[in-house]
């Protein structure tokens, strides 16, 4: 899938949206240490995200907001699951991401 995207980009901006389900930094949960190697914080998924951002995808969240703990509604959890906490495990991905449109 990586490289149809990338090729895909060579014709036109391409947005990389789904169900990535990865808190790529600590920020992006509430309480990380306690959800180390859990689904979704583990290290291997993780390291995953960064290689496709060291592929030239943009991590829209960051690039709007910068390091800010994100907050997000997780389709299938309760208000009590999540009660006052945050967590940002959807990611919406630009290919080669360049400030002004092509």
């Amino acid at each position: 899938m990586l490289n149809i995207w990338l090729n895909l980009d060579k014709e036109k901006p391409v947005l990389a949206t789904g169900d990535y389900n990865v808190a790529h930094k600590e920020i992006d949960l509430a309480n990380p240490a306690s959800n180390r190697r859990s689904p979704g914080f583990t290290d291997e998924e993780r390291e995953g995200f960064t290689n496709l951002l060291a592929k030239g995808f943009t991590d829209t969240f960051r690039h709007l907001h910068g390091d800010v703990p994100g907050a997000l509604h997780l389709v299938g959890a309760t208000q009590q699951d999540f009660k006052n906490q945050q967590h940002r495990l959807e990611n919406r991905l630009l290919v080669n991401f360049k400030p002004h449109c092509r």
